[in-house]
């Protein structure tokens, strides 16, 4: 089987209201980092042909954070909403012809590169067909990576309802990827 193209859509279009005191992607992260940027370096250290990120709030202070790294930046028409975001982004894959897509909250620094490759493998496995969620101890986390079949619900979405709700209405199976730890489950939204 030919390998499949992969792309990824970062998303980084929010409000961050629910941290009080600032855009929580531009918090810093580690010694030299911020949050979207050690986001956008995860994403960037696994097997994908490419990598958009979906801007809106704060797009200035989002673009000079990730200077110099091979992503591009998708804007979201009204920069309401998460659904709104991932159809931004999957519109801008679907002109280049990716066979899945890896859907990235911007705001989940915790995940790291074998967290994605264990998607990739399990979407690989399936022939890309299924919709790969990564779980920890019984729930369901974040990324997920979609296949290119379900685009089209994808580009449907709007206001702040994400892909789950599509689950009931795509003819592809959901293949649940076990994950060691609890980073797929971990987002930063407030200041502990």
């Amino acid at each position: 089987m030919a390998a499949l193209k992969l792309g990824a859509v970062v998303l980084a279009a929010g409000r961050s209201t629910r941290l009080k005191g600032g855009n929580k992607l531009l918090a810093a992260f580690g010694e030299r980092s911020v949050v979207i940027a050690h986001v956008v370096d995860t994403v960037l250290a696994s097997p994908v042909a490419g990598v958009h990120v979906v801007v809106a709030h704060e797009r200035t202070g989002i673009v000079a954070a990730l200077a110099g790294r091979p992503v591009a930046f998708v804007a979201a028409p009204g920069g309401c909403g998460i659904g709104v975001s991932i159809a931004a982004g999957i519109q801008a894959l679907e002109a280049a012809a990716f066979d899945g897509a890896l859907i990235v909250l911007g705001d989940m620094p915790f995940v790291d590169p074998c967290h994605l490759n264990r998607l990739i493998a399990a979407f690989t496995a399936s022939g890309g067909t299924a919709i790969c969620v990564p779980t920890h101890a019984g729930r369901r986390g974040n990324p997920w990576l979609w296949p290119r079949g379900c685009f089209p619900g994808l580009m449907q979405l709007s206001g702040d309802v994400g892909g789950r709700g599509l689950l009931s209405s795509v003819p592809c199976d959901v293949v649940e990827v076990a994950m060691g730890d609890d980073a797929v489950l971990r987002d930063i939204d407030t200041p502990a």
